[in-house]
């Protein structure tokens, strides 16, 4: 922990790291080194709220997931934009079905508004999603 302006905070949140995620899922030191912190040597794989890389059959793909009452499964994806989509769609139903958590959302800038609204209705997600009800 480093002390940023009078808040302790995990020295990863300078490089856009959130304070859970996983070395070798989330990022990765490029060097090998986990002492190095600079800029070059910190490649974040997934930046985005519920949504973990995985490698399957030498493939790199996207889980997505939600934590209601224990983590739901969203869906797998090829990207981690559609992954994270797919995410704040699951956000949107679980919400709309009277859920009063409040989750984080998805800022993907590498979509314009119509790519976004396209794909955001394009995305399949499990039924188990679209059928859970609160407790």
């Amino acid at each position: 922990f480093v002390s940023d302006y009078g808040m302790q905070v995990n020295i990863y949140s300078r490089y856009g790291i959130k304070n859970y995620s996983v070395c070798g899922k989330d990022y990765r030191h490029v060097n090998m080194n986990e002492y190095d912190f600079t800029y070059a040597n910190l490649e974040v794989i997934c930046a985005y709220y519920g949504v973990t890389s995985i490698l399957k059959n030498g493939k790199r793909i996207y889980k997505s997931q939600i934590h209601l009452n224990g983590n739901y499964l969203i869906g797998y994806y090829d990207t981690a934009e559609d992954a994270a989509i797919a995410y704040n769609k699951a956000v949107d139903i679980v919400t709309k079905k009277g859920c009063s958590r409040s989750f984080p959302n998805n800022y993907i800038l590498t979509y314009s508004a119509s790519e976004y609204a396209r794909r955001y209705l394009e995305i399949k997600i499990r039924n188990r999603i679209l059928t859970w009800q609160p407790s």
